[in-house]
């Protein structure tokens, strides 16, 4: 609020408690909070397990959120494109410790 101090630590336990008592604003916000590593260590997963759970519920800034996630690696996967082919000049094979390895056939 205005006129307090911030304190990560104290606004995560308030999150949440309202989180497991259902409220999906609060889920918004502890995704946030993990996301961000505020008031508890980074963890991405967990923020978009927050952020589904949010959104299922109703809450309109989470489901902003995992669009705008789910956008940007659909553009990333598509800009990527597929993987390469191998060369019709490859074969794979396994060395003495059974790694796969691909040997250039041409000499």
């Amino acid at each position: 609020g205005r006129g307090v101090a911030q304190d990560g630590k104290l606004a995560f336990t308030w999150y949440q408690r309202a989180a497991t008592r259902g409220d999906s604003d609060a889920m918004f916000s502890l995704g946030i909070c993990h996301h961000d590593a505020i008031g508890t260590a980074l963890d991405e997963s967990r923020a978009m397990e927050l952020w589904e759970k949010a959104a299922a519920l109703g809450n309109a800034d989470a489901a902003f959120i995992l669009h705008g996630i789910r956008t940007q690696q659909a553009e990333s996967f598509s800009l990527q494109g597929p993987p390469p082919s191998p060369s019709p000049n490859s074969r794979l094979s396994l060395d003495s410790e059974a790694r796969p390895q691909i040997e250039n056939q041409e000499q």
